[in-house]
């Protein structure tokens, strides 16, 4: 979801419960009442995106746990996976 135009964050939404869960790697540019806790917080600015595609992935997967064990080069790998991903997907292989 993107919060204020500028700031990119996870959402789990958990429709049957009411309840919704805020991925968030840049904790102070979100005020909520609850949100995640034990996930990688980014202290760099423009990673929101890819920490928040890759929050979603690894809570779909069960990962939530490992979500605190990410590091800043584990987010620049992100950030490259998913520009190979977008542009084998829309211009061809990328080898």
């Amino acid at each position: 979801m993107n919060w204020g135009g500028d700031h990119w964050v996870g959402l789990c939404i958990k429709l049957t419960e009411g309840h919704v869960t805020v991925f968030d790697s840049y904790v102070p540019h979100t005020e909520i009442e609850s949100r995640a806790e034990g996930i990688y917080h980014n202290k760099r600015g423009g990673d929101c995106g890819p920490c928040a595609a890759k929050f979603i992935e690894m809570h779909a997967a069960g990962l939530t746990e490992e979500m605190s064990r990410i590091t800043d080069k584990d987010v620049d790998r992100f950030r490259e996976q998913y520009a190979m991903d977008c542009y084998e997907e829309f211009v061809g292989d990328a080898k």
